[in-house]
């Protein structure tokens, strides 16, 4: 994350079509709980994140509900 921001801020000139046609919105990570517990895909209670993104539930999956959510707005 650190490095995709400092690219965007020192170099933005390169990414101006991009960022004047678009809203880049960045999200560092979804999953920290279910990452510490040595998880990358899956979720604290062990459910499968990717495999949820189409029709995720507020209440099993608030990880990917909600951030679909604030990507819409």
């Amino acid at each position: 994350m650190k490095f995709i921001l400092q690219e965007l801020v020192t170099k933005a000139e390169n990414y101006d079509s991009i960022l004047s046609n678009y809203v880049v919105k960045l999200v560092p990570m979804i999953n920290p709980d279910g990452v510490t517990m040595g998880n990358s895909r899956s979720s604290l209670v062990g459910l499968d994140l990717n495999r949820r993104w189409a029709e995720p539930n507020a209440s099993i999956h608030p990880e990917i509900f909600f951030l679909k959510r604030v990507m819409q707005q």
